[in-house]
């Protein structure tokens, strides 16, 4: 149930904070993504360029449920090196949890 991988964590930091992890599409899978949203970004009268209009549909759009226990050894640390959790999200602090609760809540708060 923890983080076995920094680098999660590092890219939903990055993605909360700018709308975009750095390499996670190539050019040719990002030019697909691209394309569809031309007509979109002139409907909306949208004119900064369609990745920037993408990246503002992901901010927009965006919502993520992460569950943190506050009682490992890596929480602060892992809390420090990512300023976008508490910059960019709405913090829920609970007691202890059982495991129904870690199911449970993340499916009702994003329903």
């Amino acid at each position: 149930h923890n983080l076995i991988e920094n680098t999660f964590l590092e890219m939903i930091n990055s993605l909360l904070s700018s709308g975009e992890v750095p390499g996670l599409y190539t050019p040719e899978e990002l030019g697909a993504l691209l394309a569809p949203l031309q007509e979109d970004m002139s409907a909306e009268g949208f004119s900064d360029g369609v990745f920037a209009y993408f990246v503002h549909r992901i901010q927009k759009n965006l919502h993520v449920c992460l569950l943190m226990d506050p009682t490992n050894e890596q929480f602060e640390v892992r809390c420090q090196s990512n300023p976008a959790l508490y910059t960019k999200c709405a913090i829920q602090w609970m007691g202890q949890w059982s495991l129904q609760g870690y199911t449970q809540v993340p499916k009702l708060l994003l329903e």
